[in-house]
């Protein structure tokens, strides 16, 4: 949480103002956690790093659209095109017919999508320009007498918001005031097409990260597991708690489950049980995963996780004797 208030706080605030890009990765026996904080205003320049398709074109048609001149794009037959609505394509022409002039046709944003073949786009303005049909008419002309042979998307920078941890897991900064976080799904990447939408899992495991923190800093130490019980263990036993009861003490101020508390049950107790364990799989892929999201905050390039993104093993303690 400091850490990552640090980086928040050391912010420049010129003319473009910037943020620290925060990555976390935590790791808790066969649980994994990436936490990323790259600012309010962060701009991913390419979301998939792939190089847009160009489609061949047969025909475009205008429109009467009432506002705004439309039109009707149609691809060649066999041709199938990739946009959908809202996104921003260009046309092109191929020069090698020896024509000396480079032709250039404004960007269209389309509009609808009527088939796989054909759909309706008009005219592209950014946020700070007014629709270039109003000053390009001759550039429309060209394209309906033809002169573009092909189409592809055209790739825009897009702005991610993002909060900070102690925002999203404690309301109004207060760190005695848990947050719900975990019903949230927009800040939650999926890593497993099981777990990740099980709602249930999700707050166990959040619940039992924030307990684990809970528990180092009250006791200083991670929890330790239950020793299997002998005749000198029953005197103990009886005088003091084990640290799985004071994990589960500190786990029901956190959240407690309102459904099916068998499975909240496994899940808590696996995780308060093998916890203090570094399982060399697990840290391997978390810091690959934690690495890649650096790069990416880096350069601008991919999609980042928005904010976490939870990832467990727990089907191979299943088989574990417990002793």
């Amino acid at each position: 949480l400091e850490m990552n208030d640090a980086c928040r706080r050391h912010s420049s605030t010129g003319k473009e103002q910037s943020y620290v890009p925060f990555v976390s990765v935590e790791t808790a026996g066969v649980h994994a956690r990436l936490f990323c904080d790259f600012g309010p205003h962060f701009v991913v320049v390419d979301e998939d790093g792939e190089t847009p398709r160009s489609t061949l074109l047969d025909r475009i048609e205008a429109v009467d659209g009432g506002e705004g001149q439309l039109f009707t794009v149609h691809c060649l037959e066999g041709e199938r095109h990739d946009v959908s609505r809202g996104d921003v394509i260009e046309f092109q022409r191929d020069n090698s017919d020896g024509m000396s002039v480079t032709l250039t046709f404004p960007k269209c944003q389309v509009v609808t999508v009527k088939s796989p073949t054909c759909f309706t786009v008009r005219g592209w303005a950014k946020e700070d320009d007014t629709v270039s049909n109003t000053s390009d008419s001759h550039s429309f002309d060209g394209l309906l007498e033809g002169a573009p042979l092909s189409f592809s998307k055209v790739k825009l920078p897009k702005t991610l918001s993002f909060s900070s941890l102690r925002d999203i897991l404690y309301t109004s900064g207060d760190e005695e005031t848990k947050s719900d976080c975990w019903d949230d799904d927009s800040i939650f990447a999926p890593s497993d097409l099981d777990k990740s939408f099980d709602p249930l899992r999700r707050k166990a495991v959040m619940s039992s990260m924030t307990a684990l923190d809970m528990f180092v800093k009250k006791y200083g130490r991670l929890p330790l597991r239950p020793r299997s019980k002998n005749r000198e263990d029953k005197e103990e036993s009886i005088q003091k708690r084990t640290d799985l009861e004071r994990f589960q003490s500190l786990l029901r101020k956190v959240a407690k489950p309102t459904t099916n508390q068998e499975k909240w049950a496994k899940i808590t107790t696996q995780f308060a049980n093998s916890c203090r364990a570094k399982f060399t799989p697990i840290q391997a892929f978390s810091g690959a995963l934690g690495a890649q999201e650096v790069l990416k905050a880096a350069t601008g390039l991919y999609n980042p996780v928005h904010q976490f993104l939870l990832y467990d093993c727990d089907e191979v303690l299943d088989n574990a004797k417990s002793e």
